[in-house]
């Protein structure tokens, strides 16, 4: 399969699994916050987002595998392969041992006084932090699997064991709907199993589908290839720690500052928003390992080629549900929970844009990976985050609103695109003219007239289902003709063009089989 039509594949295959776990992730939500109560709730993001933040390795690791791993495939060199894999696996079996200790030690401090959560509930709390340190082992364990099937580019069954994943926690928030006691605690045990279960078909599935891979420690593991990969991650874990942390530091100083109850506000607001950036990071996923590829073989022009391409198309993919959802947000929120927390509405609206923001630069950081040199535009990111933790802490301590965070962010988020832009020439020779004029001007364009043209139905009709279907059906429709016009180089669309054709001739030859059938 070509490169183009196997990336058009794979992302079609990662969006199918997308629409149907959002579907069923919307309506998890409800279930549980329904079940256990903004309090509740509340605490488990709030647990969840101190484990993140302990566990930001996880994070920088999984990406780092996947590069390394992406590369020893583009050499085609089965042995450096399998060298590469187990030192991977090493590194990852020391470091789940080293987080989980660290995390057991740190959870017999932080529920003294740290976080304030109601006493009745620190029991609660202590246990579901502990769950979620053993759910961070096995996810840590089991980062060279994910790799593994990522760099092979294997989404289809990727996706199916993702779409298992949904069902069971559907599973799970059913069977907690029609409990009464110790909920909390119940939903945190079955969480975990579901995570536990999950990674080990994982990890049996590339033990079978990869005949080529053999695990054995003793015979593969490299020192070179470690010291090489221990290197490398140390830039990239500052890099992600520094993202990771923010946002986790976020939920902290919301807790301070206005209590519990607030952080299932924060909680609702990153699950919205997070279900929704998925739209672009699931096609990313399908292009990070042709763009790493083409840089191992040496084929730098197609790298940046590719990087300008995903961002450009993850920012229509993130903005083709985010305008509408975003316009239509406040009707959204109230048939999608039956008590909205305080706050909610206006936190959704304003990630909705930081994120849009980040989405058009955010390919260049795969760039600036595959060519390997990160220590310039880390040291800048962990500047930048510590400035925002400052003048977020300054500004809520002088008793500004807790929306004003996501407002700090949309400004950093703004700076983060011109310094992107700057070390993405440097390092990776990226021409900063033409990124601007086929991703950021191209890009944006298609956004504001569709903004313009669906808010016409929100001025003249009444709050109701109907006008979220018309609003919905009016700002796809306008969207994808703005691409059309504005958003689309003569190059981009002939490509387009020829993959419709393409995929109207196999789905053309696929009816003939089955009618002659």
């Amino acid at each position: 399969m070509k490169n183009k039509n196997k990336i058009v594949f794979n992302t079609s295959i990662l969006y199918v699994r997308l629409i149907i776990g959002l579907i069923i992730g919307f309506y998890i939500t409800r279930l549980v916050l329904d079940a256990i109560g903004e309090v509740n709730f509340g605490i488990y993001s709030l647990v969840a987002g101190v484990i993140g933040m302990l566990a930001f390795l996880n994070s920088s690791m999984s990406g780092v595998s996947m590069r390394f791993i992406a590369i020893s495939l583009g050499k085609n060199d089965i042995l450096e392969t399998n060298k590469i894999f187990n030192s991977i696996l090493l590194i990852h079996i020391l470091l789940g041992f080293t987080i989980s200790i660290f995390m057991t030690i740190a959870g017999l401090f932080i529920f003294d006084g740290f976080l304030n959560i109601p006493n009745d509930k620190v029991y609660e709390a202590t246990i579901i932090y502990y769950l979620m340190v053993l759910s961070t082992f096995v996810t840590m364990i089991s980062v060279p699997y994910d790799a593994k099937i990522s760099a092979h580019e294997d989404f289809t069954p990727l996706s199916i064991i993702e779409l298992l994943n949904t069902f069971l926690s559907l599973a799970i928030a059913i069977l907690i709907s029609n409990l009464q006691n110790n909920l909390l605690i119940t939903y945190g045990v079955l969480m975990c199993a579901n995570l536990i279960i999950i990674r080990v078909i994982k990890q049996l599935y590339c033990r079978k589908r990869y005949n080529t891979l053999e695990i054995n420690l003793r015979k593969y593991v490299d020192m070179a290839n470690i010291k090489e990969i221990v290197s490398f991650t140390g830039w990239k874990t500052l890099d992600s720690s520094a993202a990771v942390l923010y946002v986790q530091v976020q939920g902290i100083l919301i807790n301070i500052f206005f209590g519990v109850t607030l952080n299932a506000a924060n909680g609702v607001s990153r699950t919205l928003s997070s279900k929704l950036n998925i739209f672009a990071t699931r096609m990313l996923n399908a292009v990070n390992p042709q763009i790493i590829k083409n840089e191992g073989t040496g084929n730098r022009e197609k790298m940046l080629q590719l990087t300008a391409t995903s961002a450009k198309f993850s920012v229509f993919l993130f903005s083709i549900f985010a305008i509408p959802m975003f316009i239509e947000m406040p009707y959204i929120l109230n048939i999608w929970l039956k008590n909205v927390p305080d706050y909610t509405l206006v936190f959704c609206r304003l990630l909705i844009i930081q994120l849009l923001i980040k989405k058009f630069s955010f390919s260049i950081n795969t760039a600036m990976s595959a060519v390997g040199k990160v220590k310039g535009i880390t040291v800048v990111v962990l500047i930048d985050r510590f400035f925002q933790f400052i003048i977020v802490y300054y500004f809520l301590k002088l008793g500004y609103p807790p929306y004003s965070i996501f407002i700090i962010g949309i400004i950093f988020a703004i700076i983060g695109t011109f310094y992107k832009l700057y070390f993405g020439q440097k390092i990776a020779k990226l021409n900063i003219r033409d990124y601007i004029k086929v991703v950021i001007i191209q890009g944006i364009l298609p956004i504001i007239f569709t903004v313009l043209l669906t808010l016409i139905p929100i001025y003249l009709l009444e709050e109701s289902f109907n006008r979220l279907i018309l609003t919905m059906t009016v700002s796809i429709i306008s969207f994808i003709l703005f691409i059309r016009i504005f958003g689309l180089t003569t190059t981009e669309y002939a490509h387009i063009k020829i993959i419709w054709i393409s995929i109207k001739r196999k789905l053309s030859v696929y009816a003939i089989k089955a009618g002659l059938a």
